[in-house]
């Protein structure tokens, strides 16, 4: 799976791409702190996972997901608990609170790949 993440403070974006480098069928494909860069980025990386904070250095990263048509799972990643009903109308695969317990998100990125590769099972039934 294509991850993108996006993050805007350098210490966890180095862990969570440590995080992901250790899971084999992942592949990062980009990742920015900024929503003007990801805007231009995203529609040609065609991610199949985007790990997004929700703040990021030049707004919010929900802008992103309601300006481009993204059909993508996304899992946020943030500090913020009071944006998950929001994520979750947005159609959000995961919603994990910082500090990142490796488990879960191990778990959580588990079940998204789990999710994907069943639904490629399905699509190619017909």
């Amino acid at each position: 799976m294509k991850v993108y993440i996006l993050e805007d403070e350098i210490n966890i974006l180095r862990y969570i791409i440590s995080l992901v480098e250790n899971i084999p069928y992942l592949q990062i494909v980009g990742y920015s702190a900024e929503v003007a860069k990801a805007k231009k980025e995203l529609p040609e990386l065609n991610p199949d996972l985007i790990l997004a904070d929700i703040q990021l250095r030049d707004g919010s990263s929900f802008q992103i997901f309601e300006d481009l048509d993204i059909d993508t799972q996304i899992i946020f990643v943030t500090a913020y608990d009071q944006f998950a009903i929001d994520a979750l109308n947005l159609g959000a695969f995961g919603y994990l609170l910082k500090p990142i317990d490796p488990t879960t998100f191990n778990q959580t990125l588990d079940k998204c790949y789990r999710k994907q590769e069943q639904f490629r099972f399905d699509k190619n039934q017909f």
